[in-house]
């Protein structure tokens, strides 16, 4: 996400095809959030969009102003953000968690093939200019990258264990699919203990401390290597949402991740399995 990007004119062609949509639906986009949203805050969405709502753009997305600050909504064309978002929402632990903003609400727009985010507001980029990137977060980027390619490796024999299976028997049968599945679940499993083993280790001091414990959790509940974690997609927390959310602790100085990116074909492999010829 880019907080440079906020006119029409350079943002990429899926943000302009989504802001288009916005443009174009905005009265029937606002009428709807507010209806879900109204016991949050009300009337988060008014007015008329205009550029100066935009307070970035990227590749797939939009971030946008509402009438809280401390709350901005994302409509993104991104499946893998929509579909992590909602994981945080059903897992009081991540959503709760300092290691990631604050996620109220995701919902689905067929229509746009887009989801709409609305979370917690937080400052982008937490990397001096001038300087690497902390050797830690090297070190888990590294570790994530293997693992995704240790999922391919997987992947691709899976692949080649149900086409040996197809031509010597001329077709692929539910028991083929089992345990194709067991065997990938088993390999899966093995790869994210290996993983979560390699990952640092890093002290409750450190401000890196809560983007370590989001990044484990995501591999060791789903399967999910969030190894995209340059210095844009992290940020810090700056607003005190205790009135909007009881109890929710926000540490100062805190790194968390602000847009997720990586490996999320783990552990469905959905896409191995050959529909046609099940029997």
């Amino acid at each position: 996400m880019s907080l440079s990007i906020r006119k029409y004119s350079k943002m990429m062609p899926r943000t302009r095809a989504l802001y288009r949509y916005l443009r174009e639906e905005w009265a029937t986009f606002c009428e709807v959030c507010n209806a879900r949203w109204d016991h949050i805050e009300p009337d988060l969405m008014k007015g008329r969009l205009t550029e100066s709502d935009i307070l970035g753009s990227g590749y797939f997305g939009i971030v946008l102003k509402t009438s809280d600050k401390r709350l901005v909504v994302k409509v993104t064309s991104d499946d893998e953000e929509g579909y992590f978002s909602q994981l945080v929402i059903d897992n009081d632990v991540l959503r709760r968690s300092p290691g990631l903003p604050y996620y109220f609400d995701v919902f689905a727009i067929p229509e746009w093939n887009a989801f709409v985010i609305l979370r917690e507001d937080m400052t982008y980029g937490v990397f001096s200019s001038g300087k690497g990137v902390p050797s830690i977060v090297t070190k888990m980027i590294g570790t994530l990258d293997e693992y995704t390619q240790q999922v391919s490796e997987i992947d691709q024999k899976i692949t080649d264990l149900l086409g040996s299976l197809q031509n010597l028997n001329h077709r692929i049968t539910k028991a083929d699919t089992r345990m194709a599945l067991r065997e990938a679940s088993g390999l899966l499993r093995i790869e994210i203990i290996k993983t979560l083993k390699k990952l640092p280790n890093i002290g409750e001091r450190s401000k890196y401390h809560y983007l370590g414990c989001v990044v484990r959790a995501a591999l060791q509940l789903y399967g999910i290597a969030l190894s995209d974690l340059h210095p844009m997609n992290l940020g810090k927390h700056k607003h005190d949402l205790s009135e909007l959310v009881p109890d929710l602790e926000r540490p100062k100085g805190v790194v968390a991740l602000l847009d997720v990116g990586g490996n999320f074909n783990a552990p469905l492999l959905d896409a191995l399995i050959a529909q046609e010829d099940v029997s």
